[in-house]
């Protein structure tokens, strides 16, 4: 039988397991690859024009390797989010003392693509979860300062530029 995937993927040793679909099929499929244990000490500190197949080209040699910076990072939801790059973001917005919070929060949580809005413990800002495929920072900015009534609300750093990611030493296959 000829291998499904090169020596070097990361799912040559998932095992295949058979599944029912929804309309009753039978078919092999791959099982979930859990993720391996990495460690790391060397991190990698995010540049504006990083991209994954770079990191891997840089580090290992390899640009289908980017795959292993991203085990390493389980904290990251997507490999896009390690660059700061996946469509589903949070951001500051602070607020001015005389903000009607719940107006705010009632008014972000009917935008459409806002995920949730949470207001700081201290009252002084909302952390905004939202998917920017669907609405823009902007949008979000904007909804905040009409709420508010503040039309100097900002939006705080939420950017992955000058953050560490870990980089573990080269998998073996």
């Amino acid at each position: 039988m000829t291998p499904r995937y090169g020596r070097d993927s990361r799912y040559r040793h998932t095992p295949t397991v058979i599944r029912t679909d929804h309309t009753g099929r039978v078919l092999p499929v791959d099982d979930a690859r859990p993720r391996p244990p990495t460690g790391g000490s060397f991190t990698h500190l995010v540049d504006g024009n990083d991209r994954l197949d770079h990191l891997g080209q840089r580090y290992y040699g390899k640009p289908h390797k980017w795959w292993a910076i991203a085990d390493a990072n389980p904290e990251f939801a997507s490999p896009l989010a390690l660059l700061g790059l996946d469509p589903v973001t949070a951001v500051r917005v602070m607020l001015t003392p005389a903000s009607p919070v719940w107006k705010v929060l009632e008014e972000l949580h009917a935008l459409v693509g806002v995920d949730d809005a949470v207001l700081d413990e201290d009252g002084a800002a909302v952390t905004v979860t939202f998917n920017e495929a669907t609405v823009s920072p902007d949008a979000v900015l904007r909804t905040v300062r009409s709420a508010a009534e503040a039309p100097g609300a900002r939006i705080g750093p939420a950017d992955r530029v000058g953050k560490p990611v870990v980089v573990p030493p080269e998998p073996t296959p």
